[in-house]
């Protein structure tokens, strides 16, 4: 496990927490946004697999960064998940990565003052 500077908290290894979804489908059945929208990525397996996407290095788009931050992390979908994943701190990684994967690539000033909006 990689530990971030800024927290004593180790870090999770994110391919362990990636490997253990085993797309049941048992988390969209609770997660509002899925429900809303019934779309796919609107769900806890799609944003999974959006931030696996990101982990091998696909490109973030800013209908990735939409489909992440939706989510409204109520953690539904970690006590109906019967592999045991860790939801939370795989759609925590995801922003962040994403975030950063935006900055990187000019995506952020299409987006707006992304840096004053984190810092409130």
């Amino acid at each position: 496990m990689m530990q971030r500077p800024d927290c004593k908290t180790p870090e999770p290894d994110i391919e362990s927490l990636l490997a253990r979804c085993v797309r049941s489908g048992f988390c969209n059945a609770s997660c509002p946004t899925y429900l809303q929208s019934g779309e796919e990525l609107e769900g806890p397996r799609g944003r999974i697999q959006l931030i696996s996407a990101m982990e091998r290095g696909d490109p973030v788009s800013r209908k990735t960064q939409e489909h992440l931050d939706r989510c409204l992390t109520c953690l539904s979908c970690e006590r109906h998940c019967p592999s045991g994943v860790q939801y939370g701190a795989l759609i925590d990684h995801g922003r962040v990565l994403s975030g950063a994967q935006a900055k990187e690539h000019g995506l952020v000033d299409q987006l707006g003052n992304f840096q004053d909006a984190v810092e409130l």
